[in-house]
């Protein structure tokens, strides 16, 4: 099967987000932490913040290939996480642009998870369940189901500028 690479807008993406914020509304669950994934997931993690007006937004950092590597099936390595103290007993919805094969996602919640927080939810703008690696396990939240190859207005405004260079 062909891979579709499509190309998503900022106006696309602010309507996958509002998606996200209904289904997140509508489940009527509070959060302390809103936790975004770098690079992709930050992006997502402050477009939530200020549509549900939340202050508490922090960044964790993962290694996923190594340099040039556009694939890998090594867990990634945590290069940067929020202290035990902003974690521990918190209410934390964990946020990335994409679940793929899951890697960054679980790992991510795993090390969340040994902080002790009351629990951890997961968010994404998409969910590829043909490349899950997990079985069952899937986001909380989820803006739209694809196995497209997405690019993201952040990947195509970075495609461009090396193109200049």
């Amino acid at each position: 099967m062909p891979v579709i690479r499509r190309p998503v807008s900022w106006a696309e993406t602010e309507t996958l987000t509002d998606e996200l914020v209904g289904k997140i509304n509508a489940m009527n669950r509070e959060y302390d932490v809103l936790l975004g994934i770098a690079r992709g997931g930050m992006y997502v993690a402050l477009m939530l913040s200020q549509v549900l007006d939340h202050g508490m937004t922090l960044t964790c950092h993962l290694k996923r290939y190594p340099r040039g590597a556009t694939a890998s099936e090594a867990m990634p390595e945590i290069i940067a996480f929020p202290s035990a103290e902003l974690l521990s007993e918190k209410r934390i919805l964990l946020i990335d642009e994409v679940w793929e094969k899951g890697h960054s996602i679980i790992r991510a919640r795993q090390e969340a998870e040994r902080f002790e927080p009351k629990f951890v939810d997961t968010a994404v703008l998409h969910f590829k369940p043909g490349h899950n690696v997990y079985g069952q396990a899937q986001p909380t939240y989820c803006a739209e189901v694809t196995e497209d190859w997405i690019d993201y207005p952040w990947e195509q405004f970075a495609q461009r500028h090396a193109q200049l260079a």
